[in-house]
């Protein structure tokens, strides 16, 4: 079992995409879209990267946007292509030398994307530029071009930690509705055969469907497996992630109820806890977070640390927010803190 789902992977060239380091704009990131991304997406038609970066084919006739993205946290000041891959045989688990992170995030929800094209399933495809910079690519889209959208009733993100959780709320904004969430989750829990079992959730924190929430109705996160994310301890579940990529395609994805709004206002269930503490600016300067808003607003409540742990911890993450910048932010020495 272990040397064929080895096998059917490099096969299936998910470890030729693992093996770059793809922080964005860096070397390893225009080195994977130019030798391995691109070809890839020419057998299936005339892919197009527009002007921030985001790697688009049409495929077929769909309402479905596929969507994925093709950064990765990696220290953008180290200009190697290429990174160590270890295999735990005993778990089945990928990971990299430790040193940083491994990139799982995205590069699984990128060779789930390919899967699909390789069975056939029709959808416009979608490969991010920037989404660990707080969604470079998907702004632009939203902002510039976001005709490329229209007609589309559903966005799908493979971009999700875990193995079961059916991300319906971003931001604690509910971007997809209760109808479409039990429709996704009844596919798949009727076509898999692990135990565990996927479920909606609200947890999300965000990833390129959000940008998308006025204009596609339903616009979710699904989970691929990958834990740790953005640290050196990630890892991915390697069983999980070829199971997923076996039942994705028998998802009958145009069936999908249509039931939230996406013109509707739409309010965060958060923002009883914080305030807007983003400042969106232009697509190649992705929104900031300032110590003015740290101080005056005091988001980070006591109340929301326990509520949201998790999403505060991965969205600290996500936006390379140091223990050194919370410390200054709040106003105290970070030698205060030490022992």
């Amino acid at each position: 079992m272990k040397k064929n789902l080895i096998e059917s992977l490099t096969k299936e060239g998910y470890f030729e995409i693992m093996k770059y380091r793809r922080a964005h704009e860096t070397a390893g990131n225009k080195a994977f879209v130019k030798d391995v991304l691109m070809p890839q997406l020419k057998k299936f038609g005339k892919p197009k990267i527009d002007k921030a970066g985001n790697v688009i084919l049409q495929y077929g006739d769909s309402r479905t946007v596929f969507s994925s993205h093709h950064d990765t946290m990696h220290n953008r000041l180290n200009d190697k292509v290429f990174q160590k891959l270890k295999i735990d045989e005993n778990l089945m688990h990928l990971t990299s030398d430790g040193r940083e992170c491994l990139g799982a995030d995205d590069g699984s929800g990128m060779w789930l994307m390919l899967m699909l094209l390789a069975y056939g399933v029709s959808g416009l495809y979608i490969f991010h530029a920037g989404e660990e910079r707080v969604g470079i690519g998907s702004s632009y889209i939203a902002r510039n071009t976001p005709e490329l959208l229209e007609g589309y009733e559903r966005a799908i993100a493979f971009d999700r930690a875990y193995t079961s959780h059916i991300i319906t709320h971003q931001f604690g904004k509910r971007l997809a509705s209760k109808k479409a969430a039990r429709f996704l989750a009844q596919e798949l829990n009727t076509l898999s055969t692990w135990e565990t079992k996927f479920a909606p959730n609200d947890g999300g924190i965000f990833t390129d469907t959000a940008n998308y929430q006025t204009l596609i109705p339903e616009c979710f996160n699904l989970s691929v497996g990958y834990y740790a994310q953005h640290t050196g301890r990630e890892y991915q579940d390697l069983r999980f992630l070829w199971k997923l990529s076996q039942i994705l395609p028998e998802v009958d994805w145009e069936s999908m109820p249509t039931e939230r709004d996406p013109k509707a206002p739409v309010k965060s269930k958060w923002e009883k806890d914080i305030k807007p503490f983003c400042t969106p600016r232009s697509y190649d300067e992705p929104p900031m977070i300032y110590q003015d808003d740290w101080v005056g607003n005091t988001i980070v409540t006591e109340r929301w640390v326990k509520d949201y742990a998790h999403e505060l911890a991965e969205f600290f993450s996500m936006n390379d927010i140091s223990e050194e910048y919370l410390m200054e932010a709040f106003g105290y020495e970070c030698e205060d803190f030490r022992l």
